[in-house]
């Protein structure tokens, strides 16, 4: 059973299809040689949900943590970032361990449109201010047809 597949779930019903709790439990487990603590189908996908979006966030926190200078105060402060519990000997196997969770879980590729879409309203009002014109973000429960509602006569 592939690792990727199991990540790549997108519900509980895609894990449940990969074969047994037992079966892909053990998988991610010994592929990342950690504990998740997981005792359910559920517990399972929420905890490889926010290692999706934690471990992305958290890798420059991850290998920082893997420097300090007591090995058990880092493998504690990795598995309180990752939220599991990592199994390792050597600071060299930690390393490892925190590697994998990088690969398996990498940064999403950088779209310049989503960025666009995010940052225009703002650099739209910040450049108006230079010219002295104070625009204001609209609101964004704000519709079509809440405006219409509110102008019928």
């Amino acid at each position: 059973m592939k690792t990727l597949q199991i990540i790549e779930a997108l519900d509980v019903g895609g894990l449940k299809s990969l074969g047994s709790f037992a079966q892909v439990r053990g998988a991610v487990e010994a592929s990342f040689g950690s504990q998740f603590g997981c005792r359910g189908w559920s517990s399972l996908f929420s905890k490889l949900k926010s290692l999706k979006s934690e471990v992305p966030r958290q890798g420059a926190n991850l290998l920082g943590a893997c420097e300090r200078a007591a090995f058990q105060d880092s493998v504690n402060e990795v598995s309180n970032i990752l939220g599991v519990k990592v199994k390792a000997k050597t600071r060299s196997e930690l390393v490892e361990i925190v590697n994998c969770f990088i690969r398996a879980f990498p940064p999403a590729p950088f779209d310049p449109y989503e960025y666009y879409e995010k940052t225009k309203l703002a650099k739209f009002k910040g450049s108006s201010k230079l010219e002295g014109i104070d625009v204001d973000y609209p609101d964004e429960s704000v519709t079509l047809e809440s405006v219409l509602n509110k102008h019928r006569r």
